[in-house]
């Protein structure tokens, strides 16, 4: 899931942590402790900068990486308009200008297109009365004449897919900038082709945001390493009414993307600026807003690309369309789309939905041809983890909210076997009582299968265990069963990885 075809792991920045106070101060944040090379078309420049950063072209850290189960933050820009021949906000100069003009500092596109706060963080770290700049750079407000006196740029340096290679010790994990930078949940490659060029999708884990492409400048061949992710296209996905489908540069070389940034009134610097702001790009360019995307998984034989799309409460019935059919889209759908000629660097797909997941009356599987709603076998919602093995099985692992869990049909996180072709599906697993269902994997032979189950008793209060889960009184709630109550001051609940094997020895799913 987060790995490329020379052995590396690409782990991915998701959720930013830090906040923006709005007041006449500049913001700031950082990752957490370790620096990081940043590597690729938005290496940072002067203004990326930020005092924690003590190695010129390092970013310290990764928070809320995903797909590994890691964790990566990101880091953002303020630029100001009273500006000193050195190029510095003199911030005396600013408050005068602020308060002449009666004008309040707004959160800048980086920050604000990125969800960042105005009024706390999200864990509270930089209250922390010990740890000093590693904790303080979770406030990204101006505080200082520049940015090597505060965490204005924290946000900038994070959000992007991260290459660390696991058999290297000595080795500097390295952020891939050319990738774009947003709330990656995931980064999955096409099966390679020798001679031509790599591609790489990823989605972006937020409501009503865009499912993304990178094709590399280099092609394959043996011998190649992670610097062939510093060059290549980016592009965001266009889902058409039609089954077909675009995928849309986002590209300052590229004159539909000049001409697009152009109407749409927004001016890009230069590509870094474009990737910084990957989220507006694809704004500019029309692509298709997604019901929260999430994993990704490309079949080894078909070479088709699927991605979950978990859920969207926020989606309308004024902004349906062929790709996100429904409002208030609680239960989430699978889609999936081809590569015109399964090359690819491709820039035109045909796509259709696998399934829309739900109830019995809010369900269908592969409704391009009319096909059956889900039933008491299969009945799922949210889909999250998702992964085809190499016998083409299609593994789907769901992440229902605690307010879904244990309530109407769904019961608690599961994960499900699908048969691509067919459409057929088939409940493997149910997990243990308030737990997300995340991460699988099995043996080249198939006869080992892994999976994750994660923080289960996640809902539990202060010295009353919702679940004793692995150690004892492991609950599980199948779809109309009660729930078989833990001891609540039995031992704590921890996540765990079990391994599932066959009785007679074969393969795990046939």
């Amino acid at each position: 899931m987060g790995y490329t075809p020379w052995g590396t792991y690409l782990t991915c920045e998701e959720n930013w942590a830090g906040y923006f106070k709005n007041d006449v101060q500049i913001s700031r944040i950082n990752a957490l402790f370790d620096a990081l090379g940043f590597n690729g078309n938005s290496a940072p420049q002067d203004d990326y900068y930020a005092r924690y950063d003590a190695v010129q072209g390092k970013v310290i850290g990764v928070i809320d990486e995903t797909v590994d189960q890691k964790i990566t933050s990101k880091v953002y820009t303020q630029a100001g308009d009273t500006l000193t021949e050195a190029g510095r906000v003199l911030l005396g100069v600013l408050d005068d200008l602020l308060s002449a003009n009666n004008i309040d500092i707004q959160v800048p596109r980086e920050q604000s297109r990125y969800g960042v706060g105005t009024t706390s963080s999200r864990y509270g770290w930089e209250t922390a009365i010990r740890g000093g700049d590693r904790y303080v750079r979770f406030d990204v407000s101006i505080k200082g004449i520049d940015a090597t006196d505060d965490y204005r740029n924290e946000a900038n340096g994070q959000g992007w897919v991260v290459e660390i290679d696991p058999f290297d010790p000595t080795s500097i994990p390295n952020k891939r900038t050319a990738m774009g930078r947003f709330a990656h949940e995931g980064c999955i490659f096409a099966p390679p082709q020798l001679g031509q060029p790599l591609a790489f999708y990823m989605g972006d884990d937020a409501q009503n945001e865009y499912i993304y492409k990178f094709v590399t400048k280099a092609r394959y061949r043996e011998g190649l390493n992670g610097n062939v992710l510093d060059e290549g296209t980016l592009y965001a996905a266009r889902f058409n009414e039609d089954g077909s489908g675009d995928w849309l540069a986002l590209d300052i070389h590229d004159p539909d993307f000049l001409a697009a940034a152009a109407a749409a009134g927004v001016d890009f610097q230069d590509q870094a600026d474009v990737l910084v702001n990957t989220r507006l790009a694809a704004d500019v360019v029309g692509a298709t807003k997604m019901d929260r995307p999430e994993w990704g998984a490309a079949h080894p034989q078909t070479r088709e690309v699927y991605m979950t799309l978990t859920n969207n409460s926020s989606r309308t019935l004024d902004n349906i369309d062929a790709a996100n059919p429904r409002p208030n889209n609680l239960t989430g759908h699978i889609i999936r789309w081809r590569e015109k000629g399964n090359r690819p660097f491709a820039t035109r797909f045909d796509w259709d939905i696998f399934v829309l997941a739900g109830d019995a009356d809010d369900s269908e599987v592969l409704p391009a041809e009319g096909g059956p709603a889900l039933d008491g076998d299969n009945i799922f919602a949210s889909p999250d983890g998702i992964w085809i093995d190499q016998h083409g099985i299609l593994w789907i692992q769901t992440d229902m909210s605690g307010s879904q869990q244990g309530t109407g049909p769904f019961g608690e996180n599961q994960m499900l076997a699908a048969n691509p072709i067919t459409g057929e599906i088939k409940r493997f697993l149910q997990g243990p009582f308030n737990q997300e269902t995340t991460g699988v994997v099995s043996t080249p032979d198939g006869k080992n299968l892994f999976v994750n189950f994660q923080h289960p008793g996640d809902r539990s209060a202060v010295g009353s265990f919702t679940s004793n889960w692995p150690d004892s009184g492991a609950v599980y709630r199948h779809p109309g069963d009660a729930p078989v109550l833990p001891a609540s001051d039995g031992p704590r609940p921890r996540s765990a990885t079990v391994v599932i094997t066959r009785e007679d020895g074969g393969v795990v799913g046939l």
